[in-house]
């Protein structure tokens, strides 16, 4: 704090040394700035439609059939996700996958994160993509999960 200055509007100046780690961090984090989840399934399943069309997997006439995968390709991220342990700097979150209730959909979450702990966001319904034995668990899951041969996110066995 001591290599900041309050400005007038009440923001702050940093006069420290600018080729320092402080300096770096700081200029990464002002230009960053997550008001939601980092990504979602839309973009997801965008990103890999366009590279598999790129590297001609996927021509332009089998695009609009390919849509049909969408939901699978969500719980498939869905379930990679879960029980992912992040080590960052000293310091370390568990990624969990939960139901979002209220607007329906899932998520992942980053366990014990302060502010910014969404990371992924899935529009599935977790009543058709889920199965109910999944779904009368606590959240969260404490279990594994993964694409049950049902084409439903399920317990791991």
């Amino acid at each position: 704090m001591k290599q900041f200055e309050s400005n007038p509007d009440g923001t702050l100046k940093f006069n420290g040394v600018t080729i320092s780690r402080e300096y770096f961090l700081l200029s990464f984090l002002s230009r960053i700035n997550v008001y939601g989840a980092a990504f979602s399934d839309e973009t997801l399943f965008e990103d890999l439609k366009s590279h598999l069309y790129s590297i001609v997997a996927l021509k332009r006439n089998e695009m609009a059939a390919f849509d049909l995968v969408r939901p699978m390709v969500s719980v498939f991220a869905l379930s990679k996700m879960h029980n992912v342990v992040l080590k960052i700097a000293r310091s370390e979150g568990k990624l969990t996958t939960k139901v979002k209730h209220g607007n329906g959909g899932m998520g992942v979450w980053i366990e014990g994160a302060v502010s910014w702990n969404r990371v992924f966001e899935a529009s599935i319904d977790p009543e058709i993509y889920c199965e109910a034995e999944l779904l009368s668990q606590p959240q969260p899951w404490e279990c594994h999960i993964e694409l049950r041969p049902s084409l439903k996110l399920g317990r791991l066995t």
